[in-house]
């Protein structure tokens, strides 16, 4: 889903197929406090949740690939409002990025333009959201991972949760392929450079 879609009525069910799955986003919603959703993916249940914030970006963490039918349903008392669904691989390392690891910005988009006698003239753009974020302590198996988040190129979309809690999330993609970098026998290092779509 890569244009936002309403519904006219109160509740939704949506089904979709997927392979290899380990999470299932659901951002840019309307759904007010106390909206309750539920996805049954493969041999994953949520069970029934409930919002806690307005417009509440919708999280599954599959635990395992899945594969097959995926099920969401969303209650509402207004009519839904969803801008993306994201489904695809995951990659939670273990531990954390490093203490200096994370920046959080915004790129210009804004056009410039000089007229000869050095007046500046300025076409206006949305900005970017723009996260940098590092992992120095990668096992083998997650420097796997991402080896394979890179082989996806830089057009795929990936979807970037900074935190669940705090509704820092954004769909975007790679703005570049950094390297796996191996300093120490098993010791793993890979730096993510995301930039927002909008």
């Amino acid at each position: 889903l890569s244009k936002s879609a309403i519904t006219t009525t109160t509740s939704l069910t949506m089904t979709l197929t997927a392979t290899a799955a380990q999470c299932l986003g659901v951002i840019e919603t309307n759904l007010p406090i106390g909206s309750t959703y539920s996805l049954a993916a493969g041999s994953f249940s949520s069970g029934t949740l409930t919002t806690t914030m307005a417009n509440q970006d919708l999280l599954f963490d599959l635990l395992s690939p899945q594969t097959g039918t995926f099920t969401l349903t969303i209650n509402s008392s207004s009519v839904i409002s969803i801008g993306r669904i994201f489904v695809g691989k995951a990659l939670k390392p273990n531990v954390n990025a490093t203490r200096d690891g994370f920046s959080n910005g915004f790129i210009s988009r804004t056009r410039v333009d000089e007229s000869v006698g050095g007046i500046e003239y300025f076409k206006n753009l949305p900005i970017r959201k723009n996260v940098q974020i590092s992992f120095d302590f990668l096992t083998d198996a997650e420097a796997n991972a991402v080896m394979s988040i890179l082989q996806n190129d830089i057009s795929s979309e990936v979807l970037l949760i900074n935190n669940p809690n705090l509704q820092m999330n954004f769909l975007g993609r790679l703005n570049q392929l950094s390297p796996v970098k191996y300093p120490y026998a098993n010791l793993n290092q890979a730096a993510f450079d995301v930039v927002e779509i909008v």
